[in-house]
């Protein structure tokens, strides 16, 4: 349908350019799309292309600079309150950042309460190194996050749970 194989999305490049491009600053504003003359006429598998290419020039380029947008971006994916100005403030973003940190210091200290059992520290904890990281290259909001704070409630969780001794270290 495209003309030309796409491997999942042909918004993998838009996306990359839009985290590492030249006015990248953390957050997803691809506002550069109808302004750039160059992109004009492209078609959506060779925009693709041409902004991942271009986006990883940049980032070769540049990789001092990919390490402080992955500092922004990180704040941003797991900031307790929201990024966008209008939702920072009331009653819901304050319930929202309890809610969060509670949560991300309960996950913490159930990371500790788990230790000898690697098999669950790495269900839970795999997935959410895994995200991170890639919000940290591309965009990074609490959005993103999502997926993850269910993993992060059981890890919360294991803190109030019976400490036993894992099955391969029981006394027989």
């Amino acid at each position: 349908m495209l003309g030309s194989f796409a491997w999942l999305s042909t918004n993998g490049g838009v996306t990359l350019y839009d985290a590492q491009g030249p006015q990248a600053d953390g957050s997803s504003n691809q506002a550069f799309l109808p302004d750039t003359p160059a992109f004009r006429g492209l078609d959506e598998v060779t925009l693709d292309r041409t902004l991942a290419r271009r986006a990883i020039e940049q980032m070769r380029a540049d990789p001092a600079r990919v390490l402080r947008l992955a500092g922004v971006k990180l704040r941003r994916t797991w900031s307790p309150i929201p990024n966008v100005a209008e939702y920072r403030s009331g009653a819901v973003a304050t319930v929202g950042a309890v809610y969060t940190i509670v949560v991300l210091l309960g996950a913490v200290a159930g990371l500790a309460r788990l230790r000898g059992r690697r098999t669950a520290r790495a269900l839970l904890w795999v997935p959410v190194v895994y995200f991170t990281l890639v919000h940290c290259v591309y965009i990074g909001s609490v959005r993103y996050r999502v997926p993850l704070m269910p993993l992060l409630a059981i890890a919360a969780a294991s803190v109030l749970g019976v400490t036993q001794k894992p099955e391969n270290q029981r006394a027989t």
